[in-house]
């Protein structure tokens, strides 16, 4: 049987859905995937000028259409677990796009952007850390979800009802 404290586990999936961190960063990841993706031109001595221009868009597209589900997810999830199914889809994509992208920079941009590629490992690392969150949530949400249908299933109506 689901007890009201058990029920009360659903409640950490909303609050931090609009962690302004998370937000400001998705948001960030969002702009700049969409700057990618319409073409602005890289500034002389990026990491994005040593790669191709399909790599480009790959990595602008990942960023835009991750940041942008991973926001739209974290203001869903208040009302639908689907929120957090497509926030954790939107962080796997950012997850891949920054580890790539940051494991590029460190091997091809020299010295002088270590800081920059691993802060985008960084970035990387900490995407894969909060789908593993969600993942946990949607088990658990899941799971009572479950039990609360089967035991709603074995009830049976009062008399004269």
């Amino acid at each position: 049987m689901v007890t009201p404290r058990e029920i009360r586990h659903l409640a950490p999936l909303a609050p931090t859905a609009r962690n302004p961190y998370e937000s400001i960063l998705l948001g960030m990841c969002f702009l700049s995937g969409l700057a990618f993706m319409v073409g602005c031109i890289p500034t002389p001595n990026s990491i994005a000028t040593y790669l191709p221009p399909l790599q480009r868009i790959i990595w602008g597209l990942m960023l835009f259409a991750g940041g942008g589900m991973a926001l739209l997810g974290s203001y869903m999830q208040r009302t639908s677990l689907n929120g957090a199914r497509i926030e954790q889809t939107g962080v796997l994509s950012i997850g891949f796009g920054c580890f790539i992208y940051g494991i590029a920079v460190l091997c091809f941009a020299g010295d002088q952007a270590t800081f920059p590629g691993l802060m985008t490992c960084g970035v990387g690392v900490a995407s894969f850390i909060r789908y593993r969150q969600l993942h946990k949530a949607l088990k658990q949400a899941e799971a009572i979800l479950d039990e609360l249908e089967a035991h709603v299933a074995t009830m049976r109506p009062r008399a004269g009802d």
